[in-house]
């Protein structure tokens, strides 16, 4: 009978013990999931700071200045526009697939304001990405030689492109657009970013 206490103590402290160390894990896991609540809230409070401050924030020209070419240039500017635009679950669906970047694009893209270039960058996004054609907002079309509803589209004759037309911006004078190349084998080639009224490839 005596030892039957005995077992009966010891299961009761070791219980108690055991008890004492959940309730201090518990104690450990609050303070952590506080912490981390705190360092959330600091990083958005940063990431406000660093958009509102030009000082904290890096200046396009700024990152323009790190290239040696307006290729380069371009395709870091897309890299990272892919990155904001497309979540990580997402980005498997819609990879930032081979494009080639025209000769006159990235002075066609210096010539924007900070929210016309990240407009342009959105489309330029869509457009690579195939997203384009879900996006009824971009109304993407073939550009065609004329006015007409008759017009042949503008193809590029050196290799069979179709030059095919995109809205960046709507309800807003002088309007931008992206001019992009659909390759024969389906790939894409950035044209120019034009306003509403330049219909040249």
């Amino acid at each position: 009978m005596e030892r039957l206490r005995a077992e009966v103590r010891g299961v009761r402290a070791q219980l108690s013990q055991e008890r004492a160390e959940r309730g201090e894990l518990e104690r450990k896991l609050r303070e952590l999931r506080e912490q981390r609540r705190g360092s959330t809230q600091a990083l958005r409070e940063a990431r406000k700071v660093a958009q509102r401050d030009p000082a904290v924030r890096e200046s396009r020209e700024d990152r323009r200045a790190r290239w040696l070419s307006g290729d380069e240039w371009v395709r870091h500017e897309i890299y990272l526009a892919w990155v904001e635009r497309v979540s990580a679950s997402d980005r498997e669906g819609w990879p930032l697939a081979d494009y080639a970047v025209g000769d006159r694009f990235a002075a066609s893209l210096e010539q924007l304001d900070d929210q016309q270039f990240a407009k342009a960058l959105r489309a330029c996004v869509d457009a690579i990405t195939g997203r384009i054609r879900e996006v009824a907002s971009r109304e993407a079309h073939p550009l065609r030689a004329g006015d007409g509803g008759d017009d042949p589209d503008v193809v590029r004759p050196a290799d069979g492109a179709k030059c095919w037309r995109a809205y960046i911006e709507q309800n807003t004078p002088a309007a931008r657009r992206l001019h992009y190349w659909v390759l024969p084998g389906g790939g894409i080639e950035l044209g120019r970013i034009v306003v509403h009224d330049d219909t040249e490839p």
